[in-house]
């Protein structure tokens, strides 16, 4: 009973702290991949990567995560469809950075935006990401909008697209 208290108890204070909707998205220096595997160094602050103020899909995943795949043909139709209104970016938090350029290379074309390299997991502490995959939305005072954990549905892609549409 006592360890039972002790793990409902932990798991409550992890979710806690987890980042929210409405909570200042945090910014780290990672290195990022283009389709050709060459590394320059990028900010995964949301509010230098969008494109004049657009809003910024940030996706955790891993190379080994079946959710994180379904996920990408559906994160590559979003980007293309609110190619206007939304930058995507997916931090690959595999501790092997090898993984991540076979990744980048296998699916080179399909890709929804830039990959960047979070092997230290520095990012995804700060975001203080559960698992894979995780993904935020955040708006161009860089606050996060949208929080969804696990495999985009119809109804999490209609959500944010109603988000990130632009204003007329």
């Amino acid at each position: 009973m006592k360890i039972t208290t002790v793990l409902v108890t932990l798991l409550l204070s992890v979710a806690a702290s987890a980042l929210e909707v409405g909570d200042v998205a945090p910014c780290a220096d990672l290195q990022h991949l283009n389709v050709v595997s060459a590394q320059t160094t990028y900010s995964a602050c949301a509010a230098d990567q969008g494109k004049e103020g657009q809003p910024v899909l940030i996706e955790f995943f891993q190379t080994t995560c079946h959710y994180c795949q379904l996920n990408l043909p559906v994160l590559k139709a979003l980007a293309d469809e609110t190619a206007n209104g939304l930058t995507v970016r997916q931090v690959g938090i595999d501790r092997n950075p090898e993984l991540l350029v076979k990744y980048v290379a296998d699916n080179a074309g399909q890709l929804p935006g830039s990959v960047a390299v979070d092997s230290l997991r520095v990012l995804t502490k700060l975001y203080k990401v559960t698992g894979t995959p995780e993904m935020y939305v955040i708006g161009k005072d860089n606050k996060i909008i949208y929080k969804h954990v696990g495999s985009l549905d119809q109804d999490a892609v209609l959500e944010i697209k109603k988000l990130v549409q632009p204003t007329r």
